[in-house]
């Protein structure tokens, strides 16, 4: 999908405007996670910690280029409506959720299988321009932040050789 510079400002305001709920949502995981720590290896709770901070912050992306989108293509009839009543935007949004939950099943089965695979899909689905237009939020704070078109990626990861 294309970027469209005249979208930027549009996305950084969506962006910013689901931080408080990627936030509630970030840290009521991190809370299940902290009550499995007893039991659980400290590496496996830092790459579950990392995980969430990926798709935290795809999830973000996505949601702010939705809505973005959607509002250039679809403008709201009322525009003080709310979000979920916008039936382009929950379209937009429950697709590409559908297609990184996805991801999260078949990426597992990809590295054990094919794992050669995976580098090569990461560089194809890789959406750098949105990587620079959104930084994670201070508490997704990742090494390697990544933003990933999650249907390319996914039809890349599954593709047969």
């Amino acid at each position: 999908m294309p970027e469209h510079p005249a979208l930027d400002d549009e996305v950084r305001k969506a962006y910013a405007s689901v931080e408080p709920s990627i936030r509630v949502e970030f840290h009521n995981a991190m809370a299940g996670l902290a009550r499995d720590a007893a039991v659980r290896p400290p590496a496996d709770i830092e790459s579950a910690t990392n995980i969430l901070k990926f798709i935290s912050y795809n999830k973000a992306a996505i949601f702010a280029y939705c809505f973005a989108e959607t509002r250039r293509d679809h403008p709201p009839k009322n525009p003080r409506g709310r979000s979920e009543a916008n039936i382009f935007l929950t379209t937009c949004v429950d697709g590409q959720f559908a297609e990184l939950r996805r991801y999260t099943g078949v990426r597992p089965y990809v590295m054990t299988f094919f794992p050669e695979r995976v580098m090569a899909c990461e560089q194809q689905a890789r959406l750098q321009s949105r990587e620079a237009l959104l930084r994670p939020y201070d508490f997704l704070a990742l090494d390697r932040p990544r933003l990933y078109d999650f249907a390319k990626f996914n039809r890349c990861l599954m593709a047969s050789e």
